[in-house]
């Protein structure tokens, strides 16, 4: 697990650490070896992770295959279905902003995005209004 979370720091902070090629080099081996050895103990069918610098060097690791019990590889370049995760992916990407003061929830929305509330909005207890008609 404390292999996953290394792999987790390196995808998200980047390996800013590592500046000299030689360094980036033995890093994405480590990085390669570390998580070669948890996904030979681990359940899970495939995974795939990117990380990089701010130089712009990427570390790519593919493993396992695209589907349950089918042969196709996983490749740095495959597609995955994420489903619900898009939520948790603004979610982060929003509190980001707010923690690097560009973004303030108690913001109107209509001031960051205009044609918003223009849009319907359907209430609980199923009629329709304007998002300007909400009090601020």
């Amino acid at each position: 697990m404390k292999y996953f979370t290394l792999l987790i720091q390196l995808v998200v902070f980047g390996l800013s650490a590592h500046g000299a090629t030689s360094s980036f080099e033995k890093a994405h081996q480590e990085v390669r070896r570390v998580m070669a050895d948890s996904m030979a103990k681990s359940d899970l069918p495939s995974i795939l992770a990117i990380g990089g610098n701010d130089k712009g060097q990427r570390i790519e690791y593919a493993y396992g295959g695209l589907s349950w019990g089918k042969g196709e590889p996983v490749k740095t370049s495959s597609i995955f279905r994420i489903h619900s995760m898009t939520k948790l992916v603004t979610s982060i990407a929003v509190m980001q902003l707010v923690e690097q003061k560009k973004l303030n929830l108690d913001q109107a929305l209509d001031e960051l995005l205009p044609s918003m509330s223009r849009i319907p909005i359907l209430t609980p207890e199923g009629g329709f209004v304007k998002g300007e008609d909400f009090p601020r």
